[in-house]
């Protein structure tokens, strides 16, 4: 980005980043969805059965949070309130890399053990 970009081409830049963002985590979802949740929930394991019925119901809720932080912050709402817009990225984001942290260190490794 030039040195001289204005304040709008940075939230121009920020809502591309944003709905480029959103499109990664549909198709994870949907991969999820399609892939990863069937094999697990029909799994002989019962303890790997709850808990991707525990994640596939939580990722829900953390989707439908994400679109909703999408519809909120648009490009005009981002350079309304820059601060408000910084702190309900921080809490997604914070959001987003629990749910990558549970995924990573106790979802993935007890399917691994049990597919």
């Amino acid at each position: 980005m030039p040195n001289n970009c204005s304040k709008n081409c940075n939230r121009l830049e920020i809502r591309k980043l944003l709905t480029e963002i959103g499109g990664k985590l549909k198709f994870h979802l949907s991969m999820e969805d399609s892939y990863v949740y069937p094999k697990a929930l029909a799994a002989a394991n019962s303890d790997l059965k709850a808990v991707a019925k525990k994640m596939q119901a939580e990722m829900v809720g953390i989707s439908d949070a994400f679109g909703k932080y999408l519809t909120t912050w648009t490009k005009i709402s981002i350079l309304k309130d820059p601060a408000k817009f910084i702190s309900d990225t921080k809490s997604i984001l914070a959001t987003l890399k629990r749910r990558i942290d549970l995924e990573e260190h106790d979802f993935y490794p007890l399917l691994h053990a049990h597919l």
